[in-house]
């Protein structure tokens, strides 16, 4: 009996122990997703956070997390106008502040101006939270001595985002036609500043080359270790949800909010399959990201739907147990 005693003294000593040992060394800690200003760490807000940050990837980001830096490097002709329509709407909510990356700049591609971007988004109040938004390539802040904030974006199928961007600036000729005539017509190794993953790739030169395996593996490996939440267009109302529970600081309650898809285009010629075939082609990467994109999402967003039931059950236990108190 003593010996059985003994040792469940001795496991909840050693408990006790690690976790003092994690809030110790936490602070010195790269915690992953969070958000803070240079030589702080991340802040994720309760002890609770700061433990579930040292997890693997699968398990964290179902878990809510509140980062004091948000970034929403807005990809276009997905949904980002909405996007921000709705973030307005949550800022005034929650008193988060809003902050248009363009006012230090349209290009951040040399050093001095990701600096300046730095020095102007971290140089603010620690009390509150900031949300921070522009169509600007991932800076990858670390790199420049910063602890890297929290991101998020939005992606969308290549082909229908590519033929949606041609339409937006309305041509005066159909996508067949311009790209029968070769003006539409792009080549791998081409330069090209408006692929999808050059915004989770980064601000060097070959995250910007049409078919590029180097662009697209360090595209994905951003995902896995900066992005909180990528979510789909054509899944906005999830991706929404998605949001909501892991970002509750920025989202709660994002999903009651009436909304209308802003700045759609109506009405679009249908294009050709042999045109879509040959946009298929040439973005074989750009396709491969997005599957990879999409097959993250999902798996986030169905363990946020248990996640979400298990707390519902939870919750419902307890108000039973408090009637049988009552009563």
């Amino acid at each position: 009996m003593l010996g059985r005693l003994f040792k469940v003294f001795l496991v909840l000593n050693l408990a006790g122990l690690s976790v003092w040992l994690t809030f110790l060394v936490a602070p010195f800690v790269d915690l992953g997703r969070g958000g803070a200003r240079a030589g702080q760490g991340r802040y994720l807000g309760t002890s609770r956070d700061l433990l579930v940050a040292q997890r693997n990837l699968s398990d964290a980001i179902t878990t809510p997390v509140f980062p004091k830096f948000l970034v929403y490097n807005r990809v276009p002709k997905c949904g980002s106008a909405t996007m921000l329509r709705l973030i307005r709407s949550l800022s005034r909510r929650h008193g988060f502040s809003l902050n248009n990356m363009r006012d230090t700049g349209l290009t951040h591609t040399a050093r001095e101006q990701q600096l300046r971007l730095a020095e102007w988004m971290f140089n603010r109040p620690a009390h509150m939270s900031h949300f921070f938004f522009k169509h600007i390539y991932f800076v990858n802040f670390t790199k420049l001595g910063y602890a890297e904030p929290s991101w998020i974006n939005v992606v969308r199928h290549p082909v229908s985002r590519y033929v949606s961007h041609y339409y937006y600036k309305r041509p005066t000729e159909s996508l067949d036609e311009c790209y029968a005539s070769g003006r539409c017509r792009v080549r791998k190794g081409e330069i090209s500043r408006g692929l999808q993953l050059t915004y989770f790739c980064g601000q060097d030169t070959f995250c910007s080359i049409i078919g590029n395996r180097k662009a697209l593996q360090v595209a994905k490996q951003v995902v896995e270790t900066a992005y909180v939440v990528v979510g789909l267009m054509e899944q906005y109302k999830e991706t929404l949800l998605v949001l909501q529970h892991v970002l509750p600081g920025f989202f709660s309650r994002a999903t009651a909010i009436k909304y209308t898809k802003w700045n759609v285009q109506k009405k679009k010629p249908v294009t050709s399959n042999a045109t879509l075939a040959a946009l298929e082609f040439w973005m074989k990467e750009e396709i491969e990201f997005y599957q990879f994109v999409q097959q993250r999402f999902f798996v986030q967003l169905e363990r946020v739907r248990e996640e979400r039931r298990r707390l519902r059950k939870q919750q419902y236990q307890e108000q039973e147990q408090d009637i049988d108190i009552d009563v």
